[in-house]
């Protein structure tokens, strides 16, 4: 994310797992760790053992809440206002770690005259904000002076412009009084937690944050983890051990996913997509390349890249190929495409480890645009609901879709498990591990790099015989892998590949091969294809003498031949030795903050890298320019690294500096802000915008939203993983073993709500949204807490999303439940705070629900287009309201 100062990349975790186990106190919010994660939640029980605090919030008691020192129940999407109230604590009353805020933090930098805060006039708003558009324009969010790269800073704090004095007044308000308002925290239990994450500051003490999806899904989830960020940079907390944020990815290659992206805005390592407008490389490189820190480097990042992709036809003569790669011309998110699919806009779609059908929102408005496709391919071990949605799914039931009116060509495609195919993955803590192959697919079950691999061969073959010009570049790609005897490509040559070599073929120059004996540059002919390995991306270059899949990664696999992914002998306890973490094995980013300006450990229990009055050493792979001194100054005019001061640890930031305030790059303000979730009981307690106002709400009919308030809605839904079912359920409920242990759906309630409800532990209760309506049973628990909040008691639901229509267990999918919305940095939907109704007894079947559906849910009605109209204003139609363009 660009503004997360103490992270790298989209949710890049900055400390290593095991060194959780380091850590004075832990905060786990957004996430149940011990059930969802439980293999990595042996560090955090193993720094409870030596002392350690660990602090659970959210909305329901779980086996985490169980194993923690403090459980607090919170409100579902208010976690901003929780956060703000921590950090306004600790600046109203001195408790941050000043020498570190002053040295490490942008907290001194001066902010341009023309920047106003949502405080300034209570609408919710920054300066910037373009209605028309509406979006931010933020040239008033800059520093003053002339770039980010050298900011006039006040190191007093003082100045009322600095960024330190604009996050003192943005929070101001966030008192434990509005905390109770807000999330249903008691001040006493606020102090609980806040006090314990003071503790647990300063040069002797560290603590670590832990979050997951329970953060990233909301409508400003972004935002969330800003605050966690800001949250740690005041407490001196990053780059150091038992500190850090810690993303917890739910899947053994989410982190690698996102890294080499399935993302449609990124190219690999975080490089921007390019944008229509950007029509040369000139044009791309002038708007993403800093002149400052890690960023300056950006040309030998994407040129590298691209000679990846091309090979010999990129060439300095054409760009590199640069004119081969697509162009962004809008939102090309999947739910834009789901659209596409509703008004038969695209006729075919692909679907490999994803199942829409029950695991993506609105699931009954996925299911419906699968029905309107030409022809899907699924990959699957099992028939999934995607692939069988024609034929067993609730809209064929209910006789919504019939089978001989569905057009779409299923082709399912029987994929390989995870034990029946090799290669790397990136884990939680940025680590690349290699998976060995046990045994062969059985059948005609292949893996993902066989489908994806025979499938270019035919693509291409088909390109080349084409003059169309819009073949291009499929003509061009560098397909160049050798096969094992299933036609699988070379993982390890993939790997290579994705490492970095330089281009050229060296006479003498011996290619020393992988740990099974292949030779990394021989293609498919059995030509020598490249030259010798890159170490590391500092040796990648802008002249297209290397080339490199992913430049983060590069240094897996170098000039020895030794897959470090491969790597199984762990040396201390950050595991090196054990794969290989980006970048360079280093496993805390910004670890020169560890040490003190002046290159000396912070104190001995917490050392990890110093200055030996040579060079930087210690424990970690330093995260610095080896021989610069802590006292370096840069000369006027200096570039790249050699522009980072001595004392400046995050040299991604074209200031060296941790970013308490975003001055560039993020779409909905420098500062996390209180917004309501796009459903709520209640309205904005802070501003009179009530949400997020740079989000994207993908208005339709079929996909509305409830006002603030709506009596017909009156619960918090929040949903959650169960440890013995894994994501929208294919690899889990189709298992007898776990099936048995969860055999049903069911949804968590109060007993005060139970009782209100007249509803018992078991019973059938129907849950009710604007968007559809399941059946599940009660688990009446005390689990789940009645909340206090502005004033009335706030009664939440949560259900497990792991449910649908196929398998040994069924039941109602969660996910039909929920808006498609888009958060504005990386367009993610907001899954854990909508609103519902609950309705004992069995759900209607068949044309029965359509009447259930409209009686407590209307579905008739015109749409509102913006959100902040009182409710009285909405239509009796459904209340729907929504902002955007239809």
């Amino acid at each position: 994310m660009p503004g997360l100062g103490a992270s790298f990349g989209r949710g890049g975790a900055t400390t290593a797992q095991q060194d959780l186990a380091n850590a004075d106190c832990i905060l786990i919010e957004g996430s149940s760790m011990a059930e969802a994660h439980p293999v990595g939640f042996r560090w955090v029980m193993k720094a409870k053992e030596r002392g350690a605090t660990i602090i659970h919030v959210d909305p329901r008691f779980s086996r985490t809440s169980a194993l923690a020192d403090i459980w607090i129940p919170i409100r579902a999407g208010s976690d901003i206002a929780f956060l703000g109230g921590i950090i306004r604590h600790l600046i109203e009353n001195d408790l941050f770690f000043r020498e570190y805020v002053v040295h490490y933090t942008n907290a001194s930098c001066i902010l341009r005259d023309e920047y106003r805060d949502p405080e300034d006039n209570g609408d919710g708003y920054f300066s910037g904000w373009n209605e028309e558009k509406r979006a931010y324009e933020g040239d008033s969010w800059l520093y003053k002076g002339e770039d980010l790269s050298r900011p006039l800073r006040d190191l007093t704090l003082q100045d009322p412009q600095c960024v330190f004095q604009k996050l003192k007044r943005h929070f101001s308000r966030y008192t434990p009084e509005i905390v109770e308002k807000i999330c249903g925290i008691p001040p006493e239990l606020f102090y609980k937690v806040a006090n314990a994450l003071v503790a647990a500051s300063g040069p002797e003490k560290t603590a670590a944050i832990c979050y997951a999806v329970g953060w990233t899904q909301h409508s400003k989830g972004v935002q969330i983890i800003r605050a966690a960020a800001i949250l740690q940079l005041l407490l001196g907390n990053i780059g150091r051990p038992g500190g850090g944020i810690l993303a917890l990815r739910g899947h053994a290659s989410i982190q690698g996913s996102t890294d080499i992206p399935t993302l449609y805005d990124i190219l690999p390592g975080y490089l921007a997509m390019p944008r229509k407008g950007d029509e040369t490389l000139q044009q791309y490189l002038e708007n993403y390349t800093k002149k400052t820190g890690l960023w300056a480097d950006y040309p030998k990042y994407l040129v590298s890249t691209l000679k990846a992709y091309y090979g010999k036809h990129a060439t300095a003569e054409n760009d590199f190929g640069y004119c081969w790669l697509p162009k962004l011309t809008g939102n090309h998110s999947f739910f834009e495409y789901l659209y596409d699919m509703l008004d038969g806009k695209m006729e075919g779609m692909f679907l490999m480890g994803q199942n829409p059908a029950v695991g993506a929102p609105n699931a009954r408005l996925q299911r419906k645009a699968l029905s309107k496709l030409k022809w899907l391919v699924v990959r699957e071990m099992v028939e999934i609901e995607s692939a069988n949605f024609w034929r067993e799914s609730p809209e064929v039931e209910r006789g919504e879709l019939k089978a001989e009116d569905i057009d779409t060509e299923v082709f399912f495609f029987p994929a390989a498990g995870h034990a029946e195919k090799e290669g790397a993955f990136t884990n939680t803590q940025r680590l690349l591990q290699w998976r060995e192959k046990a045994v062969d697919p059985p059948g005609d079950c292949r893996s993902d790099a066989w489908f994806i691999h025979q499938l270019a061969l035919r693509l291409i073959a088909k390109a080349k015989a084409s003059d169309d010009p819009i073949d291009d570049p499929l003509r061009v790609l560098d397909w160049w892998y050798r096969e094992d005897e299933l036609g699988d490509p070379k993982m390890e040559a993939v790997l290579a590949e994705i490492n970095g070599w330089y281009t050229n073929p060296v006479a003498g120059v011996g290619d020393p091969g992988g740990s099974d004996g292949v030779v990394f540059g021989i293609d498919r002919d059995g030509n020598a294809h490249h030259g010798p390995q890159v170490n590391g991306f500092a040796e990648l270059k802008s002249d297209g003498s290397t080339s490199s899949g992913c430049w983060i990664y590069s240094g897996v696999l170098g000039r020895d031949g030794v897959n470090k992914a491969n790597s199984r002998k762990s040396r201390d306890y950050l595991g090196h030795g054990w794969g290989f973490a980006w970048p360079s094995d280093r496993r805390i980013i910004y670890n020169r903050a560890s040490a003190r300006p002046d290159g000396s450990p912070w104190s001995e229990r917490k050392k990890l890298v110093w200055w030996d009055s040579e060079k930087w050493t210690g424990i970690d792979v330093p995260g610095f320019v080896k021989g610069k001194a802590p006292e370096y100054e840069p000369e006027p005019g200096a570039e790249g690294l050699d522009a980072i001061p001595g004392d400046a640890p995050f040299i991604l930031h074209e200031d060296g500096l941790g970013w308490l305030y975003v001055p560039k790059g993020l779409q909905d303000g420098p500062l996390p802000t209180h917004y309501e979730p796009l459903e709520s009981p209640v309205s904005n307690e802070l501003y009179a915008h009530n949400t997020n106002p740079a989000v994207h709400w993908f208005p339709r009919a079929e996909n509305r939203f409830a006002p603030p308030g709506d009596s017909k809605f009156p619960f918090v839904l929040t949903t959650y993983r169960l440890t013995e079912h894994h994501t929208a359920g294919g690899m889990s409920r189709f298992l007898s073993h776990l099936a048995e242990l969860q055999p049903e759906m069911f949804a968590e309630i109060s007993p005060e709500l139970a009782r209100e409800l007249t509803i018992k532990n078991g019973d059938h209760i129907c849950i009710v949204t604007l968007r559809a309506a399941i059946e599940a049973r009660a688990l009446v628990s005390r689990r789940i807490r009645v909340l206090r909040v502005n004033g009335k008691s706030v009664h939440q639901v949560a259900l497990p999303y792991h449910y649908g229509t196929a398998g040994l267990v069924r039941g109602g999918a969660a996910n039909d439940l929920l808006t498609i919305s888009g958060e504005p940095n990386v367009t993610i939907m907001e899954a854990k705070a909508c609103t519902c109704n609950i309705v004992p007894g069995r759900l209607p079947r068949g044309r029965a629900f359509a009447e259930f559906l409209n009686k407590y849910a209307p579905q008739a009605g015109s749409m509102i287009l913006h959100p902040e109209e009182p409710p009285a204003a909405q239509t009796s139609g459904g209340g729907h309201a929504t902002e955007g363009k239809e």
